[in-house]
């Protein structure tokens, strides 16, 4: 009898030890998945942001870029046409409604006595504009402004006399920034979707890899087993 529950106790403790190695195992093999996890999903998050700053910050180069282009040919044709001395110039304001419409926003022309000659909103028409970017504009200066989260790229550029030396105006546009907010919103959905199968990979892979890494163990501790 006491043989028998002698035994007994011997198999209590072996099954007791065995389940206790298991929970080693399971919670050996759950640390390695975490840490997987976390190894591979923080370089994933950091890179796809990267990617994203950079090419959204691209998009809004190449737009200021195309934007200038065409702003340097309209300021071309106003110091030709002699606009600021003659702002009844019925072609030439054609040209200005024009590109406000394309840019989805505002042109004032200022003529050297600082006053606006030509607004197509029709607000400050005739009123005097002493803005810094007229100002710098008037000392030769060609100026972008753009912050992120503003709603309009700004432009200025000189307006240059007949002999392309003396600025004899100012012309200032405002440009919508809605379609480069658009292009924003749809990289931001792709660049999360991407994210999301990129983390269910992620999650798979470290899964077979941890159990992979913690097969070796499981030997190590049925070898164990079999000697004891």
């Amino acid at each position: 009898m006491y043989i028998r529950n002698g035994a007994l106790v011997i198999f209590s403790k072996d099954k007791r030890s065995g389940e206790n190695k298991r929970n080693r195992l399971k919670s050996l093999r759950l640390i390695w998945f975490v840490t997987l996890v976390i190894l591979g999903a923080a370089p994933v998050l950091i890179i796809n942001h990267i990617v994203y700053a950079t090419s959204t910050a691209n998009e809004v180069q190449s737009r200021i870029a195309r934007i200038q282009n065409q702003w340097m040919i309209v300021a071309n044709q106003v110091s030709k046409s002699g606009y600021v001395d003659n702002p009844q110039n019925e072609v030439i304001d054609a040209e200005l409604e024009q590109m406000a419409r394309l840019q989805d926003g505002r042109v004032i022309v200022v003529n050297k006595s600082f006053r606006t000659i030509k607004d197509t909103y029709g607000i400050d028409s005739g009123k005097y504009n002493i803005s810094e970017a007229v100002l710098q504009c008037f000392s030769g200066e060609q100026k972008v402004n753009y912050r992120p989260g503003d709603r309009y790229l700004d432009f200025a550029q000189p307006i240059y006399g007949a002999d392309n030396v003396e600025v004899v105006g100012v012309m200032l546009l405002s440009s919508s920034t809605s379609s480069l907010d658009e292009l924003a919103g749809k990289l931001k959905v792709r660049m999360h979707l991407l994210e999301f199968i990129e983390f269910v990979i992620i999650v798979i892979l470290s899964a077979v890899l941890s159990h992979w890494m913690v097969r070796p163990f499981k030997r190590i501790a049925a070898s164990l087993n079999h000697a004891t």
